[in-house]
């Protein structure tokens, strides 16, 4: 049984759960930049003393650490099932009201098309 269906419908049904999933997800990335930032000498002499052990520790190590920033804004910007059709929009509030620039992209329809002889 997987636990991300559990998961997301708590997150759907428990807005603060969702708002805290965005806010982990956040706090990840910047702590992320920021320890990069902090401890760049010490990361790349570490990295450098051996590349090939240390350069695949670190890969894996950046890999989860995106795989989990995606996780948790996925599970916080979750808005609708997947078995609802009438989701058209991923963040709530979204698309409600009335657009800023509401003919910014009618010049996309004609890309494409037959030129005119």
């Amino acid at each position: 049984m997987s636990v991300c269906k559990p998961l997301r419908n708590f997150c759907l049904q428990k807005e603060w759960a969702a708002n805290g999933f965005v806010f982990l997800g956040v706090l990840q990335f910047w702590m992320t930049i920021w320890l990069s930032i902090e401890h760049q000498q010490t990361i790349l002499t570490w990295l450098f003393s051996n590349i090939l052990v240390h350069g695949a520790i670190f890969s894996v190590i950046c890999a989860v650490n995106v795989t989990m920033m995606a996780g948790f804004l996925c599970l916080g910007f979750s808005d609708c099932a997947k078995e609802s059709n009438d989701c058209a929009h991923a963040i709530r509030g979204r698309g409600t009201g009335s657009k800023v620039f509401p003919n910014a992209m009618d010049w996309m329809e004609h890309l494409g098309g037959k030129k005119r002889s």
